[in-house]
């Protein structure tokens, strides 16, 4: 039977892969689910990341390299919650 400790190890990984699919604002709330981007790793499109508290989305399939960070390098998109755009209002006028 696997100690606590363990067991922790086996759902942080199984916790990583299932926030993959979370949405952007979901994961921008939650930036702590995923990875820390590291040089050396492989990543692959669509993989998400955090780095210095933001969250980026993998591009394409590359190997970081020193000098890739995410917010340095075309490889990867920082995620943002796009603000809704309010439509003015129209009054009708009013007949007195």
């Amino acid at each position: 039977m696997a100690t606590a400790t363990e067991r922790a190890y086996e759902l942080k990984d199984k916790i990583h892969e299932l926030a993959q699919a979370m949405a952007p604002e979901d994961a921008i709330a939650f930036p702590e689910l995923f990875k820390t981007w590291s040089k050396g790793t492989t990543y692959v499109g669509g993989e998400k990341v955090t780095r210095r508290g933001e969250v980026y989305k993998c591009n394409r399939k590359h190997v970081a390299k020193a000098g890739w960070e995410p917010e340095k390098e075309e490889k990867w998109t920082k995620l943002v919650v796009e603000e809704p755009v309010e439509e003015p209002v129209e009054e009708e006028p009013v007949n007195e």
